[in-house]
């Protein structure tokens, strides 16, 4: 009974809503697509036996299958951290009600499992345990391989709940869970084991032993009662007011920036927007998949003959996530655009601390990448002449064009599948930050050698450092020339 009114308040919060009649058009094309690729998958999963076998003729298909399993299960980690939003309800008004806290954690917890990536593998597994591991076994050791499957993906999405909602509270949590499964792909690549096999004997056992099915069904309880306490001892009115508190105020401290002067602030303000707001703290879960980039290319040989690709990479990892938050800085203060014009605001310094803020998330991706330089000292030498190319040159392009936004952003929603407040002009700014230096590059080594050709980059990039005073003077006179066009832009809800 309790279950059902939380499920008709939530889809009367969600009719009610501003946004349901703006977002139903989008969503039913979205829909249409994402039921495509549901059928691309299951037709994948259909097909998977004949297509392993023309891959690998001579071996067992279930052994290939398994060995692939805990790469799958590395990979659905990360996708979940980048997409996954986490269960929220607004539990206050039931405190005063006959409804036990227990009910409503429970409620949230069992929320999460409506997230597509718990069920799409499925598509895959279902067809495999029926054509593949049922005929080589039998049917009842294809359901428990299967279901083990089932438990091991539940806990997966229970334990990026968890890891999510520490991630501010106790971000250490989240750092040595990052270090640890980047430390088990590292000794994989450095042949200290192979992680392939592990999992091809791990999961071969969850089909020949019978009680195996016992411990991801044992890992699943124990991370889901491990965030059910977690919900449950917050689930206190005077817990929800200390914690809002906190996190108002957890970043009222900064006296560094405060010392900085008129800049520093704005650049306080700014983070505290990051900070407290869901839209650009999903963009900042990106931060890891820009910095570990480069293990997709640089292990691979045919990538390291000082090619364009390796200035890509390098723009990408170095610049990357500075462009992105730059590309919506005007975006992000939509709905207090208004608020900026009216107050004597020196426009000069409220480019200078996005400028900062650039500079920052760049030198950040820089500092962290350098252990890059362990597969080539080549690679730290295009890094770094890339790296000034960001900060000297694309910096100040993007700080020009994210005048031409006018798409107003909700900053309460999540950044995964939102495509409100994303206009064709971000786009058409990042693909020629991105595709430039590889073109010129490419067209330098025509007439200069490689080492050359790369160094031309950092060369303008200290040249637009020099100019630094002049290209801000040119950002902020066009921003003056298109401020009331911006504001028009960010008044249309």
């Amino acid at each position: 009974m309790v279950v059902r009114w939380f499920i008709s308040h939530q889809w009367k919060q969600a009719r009610r809503s501003p946004f349901w009649q703006k977002s139903l058009a989008i969503n039913l094309v979205l829909g249409f697509f994402i039921g495509l690729i549901l059928l691309e998958v299951l037709g994948l999963g259909i097909m998977l036996r004949s297509i392993l076998e023309e891959i690998y003729p001579e071996q067992n298909l279930v052994n290939v299958f398994n060995g692939a399993l805990l790469y799958y299960f590395a990979i659905d980690l990360i996708l979940r951290y980048l997409m996954q939003a986490l269960p929220v309800m607004a539990a206050q008004p039931y405190f005063h009600l006959p409804v036990r806290k227990s009910v409503i954690v429970n409620y949230i917890l069992i929320k999460s499992k409506l997230f597509i990536l718990n069920y799409l593998p499925l598509l895959i597994l279902i067809p495999w345990a029926i054509s593949t591991v049922a005929v080589e076994y039998s049917s009842m050791q294809a359901l428990q391989w299967l279901f083990g499957l089932i438990f091991l993906i539940f806990t997966n999405n229970y334990i990026i709940v968890y890891i999510k909602r520490q991630l501010f509270s106790r971000p250490w949590i989240v750092a040595v869970f990052g270090f640890i499964l980047i430390g088990f792909v590292l000794l994989d690549y450095l042949n200290v084991y192979s992680i392939s096999l592990i999992s091809e004997r791990l999961f071969l056992r969850l089909i020949t032993i019978p009680w195996a099915i016992l411990i991801p069904f044992v890992l699943l309880l124990l991370v889901y009662i491990l965030n059910f306490a977690y919900l449950r001892s917050r689930m206190y009115i005077e817990e929800i007011s200390i914690k809002k508190h906190r996190r108002v105020d957890s970043m009222a401290g900064i006296n560094y920036l405060k010392s900085l002067g008129r800049v520093g602030e704005l650049i306080a303000f700014e983070l505290k927007l990051y900070w407290r707001n869901k839209r650009p703290k999903t963009l900042l879960y990106l931060f890891p998949i820009f910095l570990l980039y480069g293990l997709f290319f640089y292990p691979q040989e045919q990538f390291m003959d000082w090619g364009g690709m390796l200035v890509f990479v390098g723009i990408f990892i170095t610049g990357g996530i500075a462009m992105s938050i730059g590309n919506y800085f005007l975006g992000w203060e939509s709905s207090f655009f208004d608020a900026i014009l009216a107050n004597n605001i020196d426009f000069e310094k409220y480019f200078r601390a996005k400028y900062m803020i650039m500079l920052g998330a760049s030198v950040f991706s820089y500092v962290v990448t350098l252990p890059y330089a362990f597969f080539s000292l080549d690679i730290l030498y295009i890094n770094s002449m890339c790296f000034l190319m960001n900060i000297g040159v694309n910096a100040y392009v993007i700080l020009f064009f994210c005048s031409n936004n006018r798409k107003r952003i909700d900053l309460s929603r999540g950044a995964a599948f939102n495509y409100q407040g994303v206009g064709a002009s971000q786009f058409l700014i990042m693909l020629p930050l991105l595709l430039l230096p590889v073109i010129l590059y490419a067209l330098l080594t025509v007439y200069l050698d490689k080492i050359a050709a790369v160094s031309v980059l950092g060369l303008l990039g200290i040249i637009g450092l020099l100019f630094h005073k002049t290209l801000m003077n040119k950002v902020v006179a066009r921003f003056r020339r298109r401020k009331y066009i911006i504001a028009e832009g960010f008044r249309e809800k």
